[in-house]
């Protein structure tokens, strides 16, 4: 997918309901007017092996917004993509559930991603990851990322457990260059 906008959600990729399994694509340059420049799930199972996401451009999620059903990612690279709003490499929404951020095992329901790197993404907070759900992270990078507020890295909003998570290079303007934990967030493992 290159160069694909919509004024809505997803330019990419838009699921609500659906199923989508063994989803392996690259996309450069998708700008949503919405949420999800390159992929928006708002329910659903969504499952992707090998998503390469780089120069996309959202409100919230400028690479990937997740706010339902159960999604699962293997090798997941968000890189160059904006959020005007929160998580310029993904967003993460409250739905209840828990995302597992691991080497490359994304689950919405058991919250975990694996062999993630979230590289030069920018947004006005958690400029690789703004999460509001209990987050497993695994095996990912937050490098180079930068936001006007907190949470270059990632501003979290939940419990978040760490394993092998790697912060460099990350840049906030006001509070937590590599994590900004915000309200009843906890980080374990570290």
């Amino acid at each position: 997918l290159r160069d694909v906008a919509t004024s809505d959600d997803g330019a990419g990729i838009s699921n609500d309901t659906c199923r989508l399994t063994r989803v392996r694509a690259t996309s450069s340059g998708a700008e949503s007017g919405g949420d999800g420049g390159g992929l928006y799930s708002s329910g659903g199972v969504v499952t992707v092996r090998g998503l390469t996401l780089d120069d996309s451009a959202a409100s919230n999620g400028g690479g990937v917004y997740v706010s339902g059903g159960t999604f699962t990612a293997d090798r997941l690279k968000v890189t160059n993509s904006t959020a005007s709003s929160e998580g310029g490499g993904l967003y993460y929404g409250s739905t209840g559930g828990a995302l597992p951020l691991t080497g490359s095992t994304f689950d919405a329901r058991s919250g975990t991603v694996r062999d993630v790197l979230l590289n030069k993404n920018t947004a006005n907070s958690g400029g690789g990851l703004s999460t509001e759900a209990d987050v497993t992270l695994q095996d990912v990078r937050f490098t180079d990322n930068t936001v006007t507020e907190d949470g270059g890295g990632a501003v979290v909003r939940a419990t978040v457990t760490l394993r092998d998570v790697r912060c460099e290079s990350n840049d906030a303007e006001q509070g937590g260059g590599g994590l900004f934990l915000e309200g009843n967030a906890a980080l374990i493992g570290v």
